[in-house]
């Protein structure tokens, strides 16, 4: 399961929320997505940022990937 960093400004009414329905946990990218738009359409935060968490093995794997880049004017 993907693991994300939410960093948030939750009103008096938000925290409240929290401490009564607990944590979220999100299977996926789209479930990110899905309750940030939730969650920042209700009011209840005045900032709210979701930050994708990568595994170890998800970065030496992208480390070896082969990728077609030129710089600009190169």
């Amino acid at each position: 399961m993907p693991k994300y960093l939410i960093k948030a400004s939750y009103s008096n009414q938000g925290i409240k929320g929290v401490l009564q329905e607990g944590a979220v946990n999100l299977p996926d990218n789209r479930a990110a997505i899905a309750l940030a738009a939730t969650v920042g359409a209700t009011g209840a935060l005045s900032a709210y940022e979701t930050v994708v968490l990568l595994e170890s093995e998800e970065v030496d794997a992208a480390i070896r990937q082969s990728v077609d880049y030129r710089p600009p004017g190169g």
